[in-house]
């Protein structure tokens, strides 16, 4: 018998649910009029609602859990995980699987590009969160209690914010505890570029830190699109891990080789100021390349950014305003990577 968070299901059943954060009396969803087509009771009070599929396994294994639409404009993951749910078989599953179709729901229905839109909580760097919080708090808390404690792997699937081109990539964590098996896992996925992470706030990776759970970070997509080219490599990453682990077996193949970033580096911006990038997806620079020049609203030229070392190119912004904070360029650096 497997049980999750209220709901118990036998050996080789497969529910869809829907889970529910208490919020203590606190609204939500309070941009959406209705939409209880989509989830039914979405707007009753007091709780935020997430939609799910659980999975028990016929035989024991593993539990994993799959999450998708943390950020709310990062659709490729949550379509896959949709189809996944759907496509697997629970009597030829070993373990648990508990799929989370979208976890920024109220994100996605108001059409918002990122944060938990009622306390603008980012889910992907705010772990652990605060059971008294606000609604994004309390869903990180709730993980925490009642999610992670449950869990053998984790694998949360994103993709480029808006106006964010991105390369295909995983990010594992670094912890010493889980490196090996997470990036064991990397490795038999579909993804060719491999960066090892030193993040510590968000889902995955404070599970990983924090209790000792490997996991993995898949990026795929970017511009809130869901091209079913992307849709189909989340998919296959799904397949694969689940493969990997010996939780369900499928045909599909991982990449035929890898490379493995050891040293990033992530670029902010420090100012106020409009953004020109230089760069390309995927681009090798060298270092000393122009990566973008930051202008005020006048043309005049502010500050100039350039490579502090060969790398290949992450993601970029190429949104015209970059306020201080926001992500300007991500790359590996040359002298860190390792052929896998």
């Amino acid at each position: 018998m497997f049980e999750f968070c209220g709901f118990r299901l036998s050996p080789g059943e497969k529910k869809q649910v829907v889970l529910t954060v208490p919020l203590g009396g606190q609204e939500t969803f309070s941009k959406v009029v209705s939409a209880d087509e989509a989830i039914p009771g979405l707007n009753e009070p007091d709780s935020y609602k997430m939609p799910a599929t659980l999975i028990a396994g016929a035989k024991e294994g593993k539990t994993v859990l799959i999450t998708a639409s943390i950020h709310a404009g990062e659709f490729p993951g949550f379509a896959a995980a949709i189809r996944a749910a759907s496509e697997i078989d629970p009597k030829e599953v070993c373990g648990n699987i508990i799929i989370i179709h979208c976890v920024n729901t109220s994100g996605v229905i108001s059409n918002h590009s990122r944060e938990v839109p009622e306390d603008m909580y980012n889910l992907n760097g705010s772990y652990p969160g605060d059971e008294n919080g606000g609604p994004g708090a309390r869903i990180a808390a709730w993980f925490v209690k009642n999610v992670f404690p449950m869990t053998d792997f984790i694998l949360d699937m994103h993709s480029g914010g808006k106006s964010e081109p991105l390369h295909p990539i995983i990010f594992f964590p670094t912890c010493p505890e889980v490196r090996e098996e997470s990036l064991a896992a990397a490795k038999a996925l579909n993804t060719e570029w491999l960066v090892e992470s030193r993040a510590t706030t968000g889902e995955y990776s404070w599970a990983a830190n924090n209790l000792g759970i490997p996991g993995l970070l898949v990026e795929r997509g970017y511009d809130d699109c869901c091209y079913p080219v992307w849709t189909e490599g989340h998919l296959a990453s799904i397949r694969l891990l689940l493969k990997h682990l010996g939780v369900y077996d499928y045909e599909n193949s991982p990449a035929e080789h890898h490379l493995l970033f050891k040293e990033s580096v992530y670029l902010e911006s420090e100012i106020d100021a409009l953004w020109y990038p230089a760069v390309k997806v995927g681009q090798k620079v060298k270092k000393g390349d122009l990566l973008g020049i930051q202008e005020d609203f006048f043309g005049n030229e502010l500050k100039r950014h350039h490579a502090v070392g060969d790398g290949s190119v992450y993601y970029y912004t190429r949104g015209l305003y970059s306020p201080v904070g926001c992500s300007l360029v991500a790359y590996g650096l040359e002298d860190s990577t390792e052929e896998l």
